[in-house]
């Protein structure tokens, strides 16, 4: 798919032009999520044909979501669309996911809180990797990462549909990332990162964590520890964002990967330093299914911990040399 989606995007005129905050010197295709949608569904229709895995009615629903979203950022690639519309979108997009049955499982039961928890986490895991989307092979690499240890947790479970699809998703991304990785030959773009976080935030939901584990009532630890670096990434970024008074929706450069590059870090360096925390962090995950409450809390404590050297390192280097001196 990608010589097609690079063939398409200098045809159409679809390229993402170097200027303001962006970092890459020409212009480059911006239909590289195509590719990725087009990859992914293509090959779990294949596998549904062939009786791998059922066509569920939340397989149905996420992709429905899916392709309203992947629909809504190939219209956002081609004309800016201003925030309102794209969160509206991505709520029914996310009503749609939970419509098909897919709900969060919080042991409160299926009622409206459990469906509204559903479509913020849908939502918010969607924008975090739009948002993660801001160097060569950043969002790919990592969303890769996320698959492979959701992937090992569902064979572990015996939870073969989410194997599958996630495994799916793995190759795919593999795939793409040979020609997204610094130089990268095409982006992502909204329709891209989008999709690829509305697909893992459904799966996240849907997936089974307690099968066959000791945990009881915390299966959500499983995702946040995953998610960890796309979550800090937009907690971190609004943050910073509120505390200059600027809107949380506004593009900049403070983001993991641009303060790492602050930090001296090559571009390329930045990437692969937060490839390794995502790593770091996810693979925790995999432990939660054999571990009581009280060392799934300190799995997490860990998780944290990795973040707050990270914050650590940050704020010392944005201290005057003397004042970093004396403390």
């Amino acid at each position: 798919m990608v010589p097609l989606c690079k063939f398409l995007s200098r045809h159409l005129g679809l390229l993402d032009v170097p200027g303001g905050h962006k970092a890459h010197e020409e212009a480059t295709p911006l239909l590289g999520g195509l590719a990725v949608f087009v990859s992914v569904w293509l090959t779990l229709g294949l596998t549904a044909y062939q009786g791998i895995v059922p066509w569920s009615l939340e397989l149905q629903g996420i992709f429905l979501g899916s392709t309203l979203i992947f629909v809504m950022g190939l219209v956002d690639d081609f004309k800016e669309i201003s925030p309102a519309p794209k969160f509206i979108v991505q709520i029914g997009a996310a009503l749609i996911v939970v419509i098909h049955g897919v709900s969060i499982d919080l042991f409160l039961g299926e009622n409206i809180i459990t469906y509204l928890l559903t479509i913020i986490w849908i939502v918010g895991i969607t924008n975090s990797f739009n948002m993660l989307d801001n160097m060569d092979g950043l969002t790919s690499g990592v969303a890769a990462i996320c698959a492979l240890i959701f992937s090992m947790i569902a064979f572990r479970q015996q939870d073969g549909h989410t194997a599958v699809m996630t495994s799916v998703l793995v190759g795919s991304l593999l795939a793409f990332l040979r020609f997204n990785f610094d130089p990268s030959e095409l982006f992502l773009g909204d329709a891209g990162s989008g999709f690829i976080g509305f697909f893992l935030g459904s799966l996240a939901v849907s997936a089974h964590y307690l099968q066959y584990s000791r945990l009881q009532h915390l299966p959500i630890i499983t995702p946040i520890l995953i998610f960890s670096v796309p979550l800090f990434d937009t907690a971190s970024v609004m943050i910073i964002r509120i505390l200059e008074g600027r809107p949380v929706w506004e593009a900049d450069n403070r983001h993991f990967s641009h303060r790492l590059v602050e930090l001296g870090l090559s571009r390329r360096a930045a990437v692969l330093i937060i490839y390794l925390v995502a790593f770091t962090v996810g693979i925790l995950a995999v432990f939660l299914t054999r571990v009581n409450l009280a060392d799934a809390l300190l799995l997490l404590l860990h998780g944290g911990a990795v973040f707050a050297i990270i914050v650590l390192l940050e704020y010392s280097s944005q201290l005057p040399d003397r004042q970093r001196d004396q403390k």
